[in-house]
């Protein structure tokens, strides 16, 4: 190789790296387009995340106070119906203590029909109340429970244990967990303890005791 060569390779290589420069400040521009697109994308997947669970949120929201709603108003509802369950529950049991005590065969067969309609009614009412939810509360022979009984009062018995309930008032009901009305009861009690008096001491025949004599 001679010099004239050695000079022109030496002449040409910085109008190479001329030629490359622009190259390389375009990939350099490329890849932070890109990196800022990265980040953006970044920040528009959190964004939409977060408005799915917001939304999200929302309907559950929503959603429960619908249902709250809807137990209001049907609380509201049954409540202003139960006086009228309660009085088929009473004209029935009415119509039981008459038959216990012995009716007429003629008034028997004059009342049956309509005490028939009157247990039709009241079990399509009771159908129609336990498909909403809403369901008629145990008490007889139960632990009195303060948050789903009302005690009117004590009855002193030995039948049951103490603290259960002896005898229902008045039926109650709840709407899944939440009571309508409590069942008003009577709790029972153990009858309290016969102490000997001055009334209750036995009849003596004599002044000490003793038969007196003939």
């Amino acid at each position: 190789m001679t010099d004239h060569d050695d000079k022109q390779d030496t002449e040409s290589e910085p109008g190479g790296a001329e030629q490359n420069a622009p190259a390389a400040a375009a990939a350099e521009a490329l890849q932070a387009d890109l990196a800022r697109l990265r980040e953006e994308r970044d920040r528009l997947e959190q964004q939409l995340q977060r408005a799915l669970a917001d939304m999200a949120n929302q309907r559950k929201r929503l959603a429960k106070e619908m249902e709250e709603v809807r137990h209001r108003t049907l609380e509201t509802f049954t409540s202003e119906l139960l006086p009228v369950l309660d009085n088929f529950h009473l004209a029935l049991g009415a119509h039981q203590r008459h038959e216990h005590q012995g009716m007429q065969a003629t008034a028997m067969a004059e009342t049956q029909s309509m005490i028939d309609g009157i247990r039709m009614v009241r079990g399509l009412l009771e159908s129609a109340l336990e498909r909403h939810g809403v369901q008629e509360i145990a008490a007889s022979g139960e632990t009195f429970d303060p948050t789903r009984h009302e005690a009117v009062g004590v009855e002193h018995t030995d039948a049951l244990e103490a603290g259960r309930v002896a005898k229902v008032l008045q039926r109650g009901y709840r709407l899944g967990d939440r009571v309508i009305r409590p069942v008003r009861v009577m709790v029972a009690a153990k009858p309290p303890a016969v102490t000997p008096g001055k009334g209750s001491e036995p009849k003596k025949d004599g002044p000490t005791g003793e038969s007196p004599k003939e």
